[in-house]
């Protein structure tokens, strides 16, 4: 029997390594006939939204592109690309970066509130 310790030092990349490649195996086309993936799929979305504050976002999101309001309702397909959209979504400018930067130049602050808002509004920003 061989004993399969983990060092102390090398635990959080051991983590790491597993969490990897349980996303690829739930990503593979086989990874939906899981009966818990339909779960744990719907509480990353919700875990995304609320780490991103765009439930708002994700509200309108399943409105208009999936023609649904509760995720409850959406079918496992239509979750793959809600997860994918809210998984892509960028984290908005912070809001005191976009201030600092309106006040250092009077002349472009027309310019910067425009990107701010943008910011706000998740049209740009910057990933994770």
């Amino acid at each position: 029997m061989i004993d399969a310790e983990i060092r102390h030092g090398y635990f959080d990349r051991a983590e790491s390594y597993l969490v990897r490649w349980r996303g690829r195996l739930e990503g593979m086309p086989g990874g939906t006939k899981c009966p818990a993936w339909r779960d744990r799929r719907i509480k990353a979305i919700h875990a995304r939204c609320k780490e991103l504050d765009c439930d708002r976002w994700r509200v309108n999101y399943m409105r208009e592109g999936l023609r649904q309001g509760v995720v409850i309702d959406l079918s496992s397909e239509e979750i793959g690309k809600l997860y994918r959209a809210v998984m892509d979504r960028m984290y908005p400018w912070p809001p005191v970066l976009c201030q600092t930067l309106c006040k250092a130049c009077p002349v472009s602050a027309r310019f910067l509130t425009v990107l701010c808002q943008m910011a706000r509004n998740g049209e740009i920003g910057r990933k994770p």
